[in-house]
């Protein structure tokens, strides 16, 4: 099926519909709640970078996920069998894994700043300013965590799906 193809095409846009919501109210959420956030931040095992390095990897796991139900989609032939579900199961695990990742990336989008950049606008961003200057190795660790986690995510979608499937 090619990108061009209107199916596919009105699949993405659905997708974008559904997921959009979800990065405003998680814009509104960071704004609204940053004490909130800071209070949960310093609870959190590990602090701040225990905290963003969770939802680094939250983030991460359901962006692989979404990634997986598109090649699911894409690739029928290739999927194993123990993976194969109806499509508009597919369809609702790509928007939940999407809508979570987008709702829980806000918070950790606030935090990233050019290097040697002070944190301004603290009035609006409570959270990335208490991040920047309580902990400003904490962006640098869920940078890592989400990287190492989507290369381990990537290898695994690749051993499942890369290679195509023998019928028998």
């Amino acid at each position: 099926m090619a990108i061009s193809d209107p199916r596919q095409s009105k699949t993405a846009a659905i997708a974008t519909a559904c997921v959009l919501p979800f990065l405003v109210m998680s814009g509104v959420l960071t704004v609204k709640q940053g004490d909130g956030l800071v209070a949960l931040s310093r609870a959190w095992p590990g602090g701040e970078v225990g905290f963003l390095s969770t939802l680094a990897f939250v983030v991460t796991c359901c962006v692989v996920v979404s990634g997986a139900m598109a090649l699911m989609h894409a690739w029928p032939e290739r999927t194993p069998g123990r993976f194969r579900i109806s499509g508009r199961a597919r369809f609702l695990s790509a928007m939940a894994s999407g809508g979570v990742a987008a709702l829980l990336a806000g918070p950790m989008a606030t935090t990233l700043t050019r290097p040697g950049q002070a944190p301004s606008g603290c009035d609006d961003f409570v959270f990335r300013c208490h991040v920047l200057s309580e902990a400003p190795e904490a962006v640098g660790v869920w940078l890592g965590v989400m990287l190492v986690t989507g290369l381990l995510g990537s290898l695994g979608l690749y051993r499942t799906l890369g290679r195509t499937r023998r019928t028998q």
